[in-house]
């Protein structure tokens, strides 16, 4: 098979969501390019410059990650005999069969970017430390497949993105793998703009209504929870194009 780094993370994307979600928003064209606004803020951000064409998928599984990235240090050599699957930590194996994943995942060249993603929803230190447990794992499993030091495998370029509406203070810094990326902030944070978003959101809330109204989860009653949405300052990159970039920036999904 093709052995480009977006080909190796491709044959390992078959969740439905993306295919459903591609096929709705981009019809059945072929390509599927990540709008320009977007480009551009993680551009800002990471200090890179992201292609038109890199390639995307979303809810991508870490055990996904690592198969694809034994697939691209292979040359693209799909193997039929396995390959030995070690204990990491808490005596859980590193290709474990679970649907732990990142957000949306891009990749060009050879540069991949995770980008975990919270809407309206708190942060949890608790499953961002566990991802970063997971991404150090890499080093081991590595040695087990190729059975040599892990500083001999040229490794993508690999950045890690945190992205919501609002920056929480209580998300604590984690201690990713040395071969994740530096960024500018030591937090890895981007502001997630939600346009067209209404000025509140609603959602459905267990209750108890004795002695007073208030929420559970045993509740016997449920009521409208009113959730607020941050305002964000939604950057105006298109203004500042050319009248051929401004064509193509709206020619873009």
């Amino acid at each position: 098979m093709d052995d480009s780094l977006k080909e190796c993370l491709a044959a390992f994307n078959r969740k439905e969501r993306y295919w459903l979600f591609r096929a709705a928003t981009f019809g059945f064209s072929k390509t599927s390019n990540l709008h320009k606004d977007f480009r551009t803020e993680l551009n800002n951000h990471l200090s890179i410059k992201i292609p038109k064409d890199a390639w995307w998928a979303i809810d991508y599984h870490i055990d996904w990650l690592f198969a694809a990235l034994v697939l691209y240090l292979r040359k693209g050599n799909v193997s039929s005999a396995p390959f030995y699957n070690p204990k990491t930590h808490e005596d859980k194996k590193a290709i474990r069969g679970s649907n732990e994943d990142f957000d949306l995942i891009i990749a060009f060249k050879k540069t991949i970017i995770l980008v975990e993603a919270k809407g309206l929803m708190s942060w949890s230190n608790e499953q961002l430390q566990r991802k970063c447990s997971r991404l150090k794992e890499w080093e081991k499993f590595s040695e087990s497949v190729f059975l040599e030091d892990n500083s001999k495998l040229h490794l993508p370029s690999i950045y890690i993105v945190l992205t919501s509406p609002r920056e929480s203070s209580r998300v604590k810094k984690c201690s990713w793998p040395q071969y994740v990326q530096p960024t500018k902030s030591d937090k890895r944070f981007l502001t997630l703009h939600l346009p067209g978003a209404p000025k509140e959101f609603l959602a459905p809330e267990r209750c108890m209504i004795s002695p007073d109204i208030k929420p559970s989860k045993k509740g016997t009653h449920w009521r409208f929870k009113r959730i607020y949405v941050p305002k964000t300052e939604i950057p105006t990159h298109n203004s500042e194009l050319t009248s051929n970039e401004t064509s193509e920036a709206h020619n873009e999904p």
